[in-house]
């Protein structure tokens, strides 16, 4: 988690939403929405939208500020704040699709 440099929002770097895929080509992914201050997530099946964050510089999810690469380095160095966001499970066995996500 990155602190944005103009909102203050705290926001994942996150590289891709995937989660999965399934048996049948459809993604699974973490769809997200920013609500005042706060992010929420939820699984959905469909097609991922692209990550906020490439070759270091990020965007802020709530008020789509750049973060530039130095600013993420500092904030890594300063609070190493990870944060797990959710779990796919992959399951190949009993003729289901075989994919269970959780936050």
């Amino acid at each position: 988690m990155v602190k944005c440099p103009q909102c203050g929002f705290e926001t994942p770097l996150v590289g891709s939403w995937q989660l999965a895929k399934t048996k049948r080509g459809k993604e699974v992914y973490l769809a997200y929405e920013v609500e005042g201050d706060e992010l929420k997530l939820e699984i959905k099946e469909g097609m991922a939208p692209e990550g906020n964050v490439s070759r270091g510089d990020g965007v802020c999810l709530k008020c789509g500020a750049h973060i530039p690469n130095d600013e993420v380095v500092k904030q890594i160095r300063e609070n190493e704040k990870e944060r797990m966001l959710a779990v796919a499970l992959l399951n190949s066995g009993r003729g289901g699709e075989g994919i269970r996500c959780a936050f």
